[in-house]
Parts: structure tokens; C-alpha cells; sequence
């Protein structure tokens, strides 16, 4: 994907959240860019799953949910040695493709080495990092 379409993709899920008056959606936001779907269609998902308007998302929820929207995730062992233990050295080491991680009380993308996040420069301690291998965007229907 072009950093053209990356960035209008990303303004697309900016203007969906405020059109919502979202926040806490960082959840939505990273399967969202991760995926590609519509932050519509992950913001119903998540809510069908139990989140709530402007709350929290348990992990248990983004599986479920990921899983429902077809998204194969493997476990990727960020070393004790390695380089990329923060969001804000994580995109040194990991150039290609596209990874969803875990810090506390956060989650965010990371795609083609870019932090698709405002905690870019911040020093989270990552505590879970999953590649996403495939996906297919199923239509709404299929979802409910």
C-alpha cells in the first residue's frame, strides 16, 4: 500500500472516530489499520463483543474478534537482547510487514516499519507483539 493511500486510510479511521465521538478506541483503530476494514465494521464487532461506547477492550475481545473477521495472527518473541523491547524502537528492527502490539493498557499497528499510533515516540514496554498474515474483509452481514 502507497503511503498516500496509508495516510488516507489513516485519516479515514481519524474522521470515523470523531464522527463517533470515540475515545479509549485504540483497539479499533489498530485492527482497523492492520486489516484495512472499515473502523465501522471493527467498531460494531468490538461491541457486539461486549465493549462499550468510549471504554476499555479486554484482549479476550480483540482475539474474538479477530478471529471472526478471518485475521491469521502468529506470536512473534521480541528477545531479551533485542533492540525492540519499546514502541519507539520496534520500527528499527521490524521493516516489513504489517504487526499488532501490546503494551499496557494500549494496543497499536505497526505497518512497513511505521507506527500507525500517537504513542510513536513514546517508550511503552511491549508486552505481546503478533505478525497478521492474512485477512479478507467479510461483509457486515456475515459478522452478526
Amino acid at each position: 500500500m502507497s503511503l498516500e493511500r496509508r495516510l488516507a486510510k489513516a485519516d479515514h479511521v481519524d474522521s470515523e472516530s470523531n464522527r463517533l465521538r470515540e475515545s479509549n478506541d485504540c483497539a479499533v483503530r489498530a485492527i482497523a489499520h492492520a486489516t484495512g476494514a472499515d473502523y465501522a465494521l471493527i467498531h460494531l464487532q468490538l461491541k457486539l463483543l461486549g465493549r462499550k461506547d468510549r471504554g476499555c477492550t479486554f484482549t479476550y475481545w480483540i482475539d474474538t474478534a479477530l478471529d471472526r473477521l478471518d485475521v491469521r495472527v502468529t506470536d512473534i518473541t521480541v528477545h531479551a537482547r533485542s533492540k525492540a523491547k519499546t514502541v519507539k524502537t520496534v520500527s528499527r528492527v521490524f521493516k516489513t510487514g504489517t504487526y499488532l502490539i501490546y503494551t499496557r493498557g494500549h494496543i497499536l499497528c505497526l505497518k512497513d516499519g511505521k507506527v500507525l499510533d500517537w504513542a510513536e515516540d513514546r517508550q511503552l514496554r511491549i508486552q505481546k507483539m503478533v505478525r497478521v498474515k492474512t485477512f479478507s474483509t467479510p461483509a457486515i452481514t456475515d459478522l452478526l
